[in-house]
């Protein structure tokens, strides 16, 4: 979780992006697919720029602009957006194609690219290829044949329910600090229904292949885990911060070394837990990294179900969207048709600067205050996303789990509760299962552990009566 600047800029500035260029030849409406989701820009009058796009509702914008054509490439300025930040980016058409590459931030803060290439190095860019033909955004929704067996997917989905995620125990963040079993029966007897266990399985193998996993540490994780299963909870391994090729964590091998034993380690992992049942999930990666392309990261997952199922034919397995696990870049997911007993996973923090506030390190310091109290707009747009997640699931015939959710401790008490109980109302709505980030030892904590007390408002938001 605790999301850094890259993910900031991914969930925030590019949706204030597309605030576009033209002398009037831009006029009209432009089609597109991105991140696997449809968008739609306008242009008219020369200076006026919309832009609507169903996988996001921070797509969903409208802008000032202005462009200088004898520049090389051609270049586009933004303002006048509803949240003062300002764009500069490059263009250029080809008869009906249009190229836009754009990069926002603060209003005389921000250098437009000097190339197209800058597209593929720079997180903060958005680039969007359109056309004048609409149908280009039917590519989206491909409906596909589901057959029977995709309904286990749904029923192990269900079972998970409501859950909560064991953060700050295996992940490193706070020294692999013990969980006593009454944290664990406190968490079933509140009424939660699973938990997702962040594990930083790489601290705890050998850096050479065959990458062999500390059988001591097995003995840790598998106490928590037992205890859970013992309790009625279901439990969702997640191989978490994930060094170079997942979100957070420091190179300490090479890319291709570090792809290889992600293999090598749910090699072990399929084996070590092929005898549990089927309460017990793997969630095969937290947040793939932007060094991950979509199809190098679509091509592991498939990979990677082939070793599990040679010992765990009937595991259910969560597979984590592309980019950082936004919900807008589910559309981006391609499984193995043969295999079906498989959760899309993603994460949901919008918006960002309102569940991120005062956290410096994903730059919502400035946002510190703000405040969510449900207006009509405000759930709209919650409302807007699910809805998207819901029709990609009915087209693709597979569930859906918001594996984090939350809103950091610095926000207010009512608005804190107000959003995490739209946000399950909205979940619960759609069918969907959940985990909210996060237990304790963090600043989006609901639990005190120090006082062994629940923050009791965040807990009736999440649990209700």
């Amino acid at each position: 979780m605790n999301k850094p600047v890259t993910l900031f800029v991914r969930a925030v500035l590019p949706f204030l992006c597309l605030t576009q260029c033209t002398t009037g030849h831009l006029d009209g409406e432009w089609y597109g697919i991105h991140q696997g989701g449809p968008i739609t820009v306008s242009f008219s009058d020369g200076k006026i720029f919309k832009m609507d796009s169903e996988a996001s509702s921070s797509m969903i914008l409208s802008s000032g602009y202005t462009m200088d054509e004898n520049s090389d490439p051609a270049r586009i300025s933004f303002s006048g957006s509803e949240s003062g930040m300002a764009g500069e980016g490059i263009f250029r058409q080809e008869g009906s194609s249009l190229e836009l590459l754009c990069i926002f931030g603060a209003p005389g803060q921000i250098d437009a690219p000097k190339s197209f290439d800058e597209g593929k190095m720079n997180p903060a860019a958005m680039h969007l290829f359109l056309s004048r033909d609409r149908s280009v955004i039917d590519k989206a929704y491909r409906k596909v044949s589901v057959p029977p067996q995709a309904a286990l997917a749904f029923e192990r989905n269900r079972r998970l329910g409501n859950g909560v995620n064991l953060n700050s125990t295996f992940d490193g963040l706070s020294g692999d600090r013990p969980v006593d079993d009454n944290v664990l029966e406190m968490i079933a007897s509140a009424g939660f229904e699973s938990v997702r266990i962040p594990i930083r399985w790489s601290d705890h193998c050998s850096k050479e292949a065959p990458y062999t996993i500390d059988p001591s540490f097995y003995g840790r994780v598998d106490k928590v885990v037992d205890k859970c299963l013992s309790l009625g909870l279901a439990v969702s391994l997640d191989l978490h911060y994930y060094p170079v090729i997942s979100f957070a964590g420091a190179a300490d091998l090479p890319f291709d070394e570090n792809i290889d034993r992600f293999y090598r380690i749910w090699e072990q992992l399929s084996s070590h837990y092929k005898e549990y049942g089927d309460n017990l999930y793997f969630d095969l990666m937290n947040e793939p990294g932007q060094s991950l392309d979509p199809d190098l990261w679509n091509g592991m997952v498939a990979k990677a179900l082939k070793i599990i199922r040679r010992d765990n034919p009937d595991r259910t397995v969560i597979v984590m969207t592309p980019s950082l696990g936004q919900h807008w870049t589910i559309g981006l997911l391609d499984f193995p048709e043969d295999d079906w007993n498989i959760i899309a996973e993603a994460h949901y923090y919008l918006p960002h600067l309102f569940t991120h506030q005062g956290l410096a390190y994903a730059m919502a310091e400035h946002s510190l205050g703000m405040k969510w109290t449900g207006t009509a707009e405000e759930k709209a747009a919650i409302d807007h996303d699910f809805r998207y997640l819901s029709k990609w699931s009915e087209m693709t015939g597979r569930p859906v789990n918001i594996g984090e959710y939350g809103v950091c401790s610095l926000a207010d008490e009512s608005s804190r509760a107000q959003w995490i109980s739209y946000l399950r109302e909205t979940i619960s709505r759609y069918g969907m299962s959940s985990h909210i980030w996060a237990l304790y030892r963090d600043t989006f904590q609901i639990y005190d552990e120090g006082q062994g007390e629940w923050n009791p408002g965040i807990l009736h938001s999440i649990i209700g009566d």
